[in-house]
């Protein structure tokens, strides 16, 4: 073998080792996967819902305490969602969607799915959903949310166009398009109840069929799962307006 030769098989089998230790490290050693994130304070707010009794509502308060946190500046973008699908966890992106914009059609099981993979690609972090609390108190940057029983969950999204993350500007703690189309969902289960409203803790995350999306209000919505097989009463198409964004966490 000539000099010529067998230097350029050094080089394949040098480059190709360094391949190999490049994809070692990132799959022993995942690297940080760069959500923007805003951290919001500690502090009190109150939450005023609307209970609904035998075709009459009325008003009751729930005072929240919350320590500081990191929540999403953004909702999750189709972009984000895109690596997710490329590792055969994620569902394809349903219809055609603007790269830049929020990820939208996605079920509280889609997003599940989507939280187990960033959580599985890197070590540095642990991202969930927020609660229904977390989500306001963010959202209207520690303002106290008042329930209106005159709005709609279907037609909201329909009044506004939807647009690149970041359209509809960002409150005074840095959360962008809260007040966009998009409905987010949260780990908190619906309670049709006073009793259950005021005794549910904001960390609660159990299993339930009917989960609240936050948005310019709050909502109310079932899974929407897609498989007939598993879904039972639930299989639906999910509404075109149904996103998310993630809180973030230090892993112990």
């Amino acid at each position: 073998m000539n000099t010529d030769k067998l230097r350029g098989v050094c080089i394949l089998v040098v480059g190709f080792i360094a391949i190999t230790i490049y994809t070692l490290q990132l799959i022993l050693n995942p690297q940080p996967i760069n959500i923007p994130m805003v951290t919001v304070p500690k502090g009190t707010f109150l939450m005023t819902y609307t209970i609904q009794n035998t075709g009459q509502s009325r008003k009751i308060q729930k005072q929240i305490i919350l320590d500081s946190f990191d929540i999403g500046a953004y909702e999750i973008s189709v972009e984000e969602w895109l690596p997710c699908v490329k590792a055969d966890v994620c569902p394809p992106v349903y219809q055609q969607q603007n790269i830049h914009g929020s990820i939208t059609h996605i079920s509280f099981s889609d997003a599940q799915k989507y939280i187990a993979w960033i959580n599985s690609v890197q070590s540095t972090y642990t991202y969930r959903l927020p609660t229904e609390e977390e989500w306001f108190y963010a959202a209207l940057a520690g303002s106290e949310f008042i329930e209106s029983s005159d709005y709609s969950f279907s037609n909201d999204f329909k009044q506004k166009e939807k647009r690149s993350r970041g359209h509809f500007g960002a409150n005074k703690w840095g959360l962008y398009d809260t007040v966009g189309p998009v409905w987010e969902w949260t780990t908190t289960c619906w309670h049709a109840s006073e009793a259950q409203i005021l005794t549910s803790s904001p960390s609660s995350t159990k299993k339930c069929g009917i989960r609240i999306a936050a948005g310019e209000e709050r909502a109310h919505v079932p899974f929407f799962i897609k498989d007939p097989f598993a879904g039972g009463c639930s299989v639906s198409t999910t509404p075109s307006h149904l996103g998310f964004r993630l809180v973030r966490e230090h892993r112990a």
